[in-house]
């Protein structure tokens, strides 16, 4: 499915119908695509039942961004499912804070160039949790019982950095080059100055990463120190700022739970 959504995205012809009945082809991807389609988030007038009417309600863009994140959850189904889920809650809510974030940043004028990048910025985790289930599960168990991140957690027990495979994952599956240059981005994105599009889009992404870490919790206190002096730097604020920031965000961030539904 991803490879033929990726020669279509070439095809200079290529329209809302040549998706529509490429998608449904594949009935895993397109039963979630309509579940996505039907979520509060998307809010759409009546239900939508085929894939004709989810083009339709999303429009093609949206269509090619979250059936590219689709088929990434289909293809890596394999992997521990508590993994797969808390990756999916995670990255769906970084992906609908990034857009809030866009929505404020005056040089990106489409706000949904965050979409993708955003939902696949933690993918190599995934890819990872799939491959090797057993190093994966003691990977996230002394993240938790360390009260660290993922990324501390690699670091320390010498695992690959989870941004490297991601952006060699993007590279396999020929998606665009700039999504994995960004993945690879987003982790270093708080020291970045920005000097253009693609590394604006950097830096909203991993703003949102720090702020759903926050909100997430489940740190110890030197790593929520951490992660509230990267919020402070990034969006130029104290602690407080950061917190009201959160609180403002908090009907954007129930909608992601619905959505984040339809991804595991």
């Amino acid at each position: 499915m991803l490879e033929r959504i990726e020669a279509l995205s070439r095809e200079q012809f290529a329209g809302l119908r040549d998706y529509a009945e490429a998608i449904s082809m594949d009935a895993v991807v397109s039963a979630r695509v309509l579940r996505v389609a039907n979520s509060p988030f998307f809010g759409a007038p009546g239900r939508v039942s085929n894939m004709t009417r989810a083009a339709a309600v999303l429009g093609l863009k949206e269509l090619v961004r979250i059936t590219r994140a689709l088929s990434v959850a289909t293809v890596f189904k394999a992997a521990i499912r508590p993994i797969a889920q808390a990756h999916w809650m995670h990255s769906v809510r970084v992906a609908v804070v990034s857009r809030e974030l866009a929505k404020r940043t005056a040089d990106l004028h489409d706000i949904n160039q965050v979409w993708t990048p955003a939902l696949m910025h933690d993918i190599g985790q995934l890819m990872f949790a799939s491959m090797f289930p057993e190093h994966a599960r003691a990977l996230w168990d002394h993240a938790r019982r360390k009260q660290i991140t993922i990324s501390a957690a690699e670091q320390r027990m010498g695992y690959p950095a989870h941004d490297r495979l991601g952006e060699l994952l993007c590279r396999k599956w020929r998606l665009p080059q700039e999504v994995g240059e960004i993945i690879m981005g987003v982790h270093l994105a708080g020291g970045t100055s920005i000097q253009s599009r693609k590394s604006l889009i950097t830096r909203v992404i991993a703003t949102a990463d720090v702020l759903i870490r926050i909100y997430e919790g489940g740190l110890g206190p030197p790593a929520m120190e951490k992660e509230y002096a990267a919020a402070m730097r990034m969006l130029g604020c104290d602690k407080d700022g950061v917190d009201a920031q959160l609180r403002a965000l908090q009907e954007p961030l129930r909608s992601a739970d619905n959505l984040a539904a339809g991804f595991v």
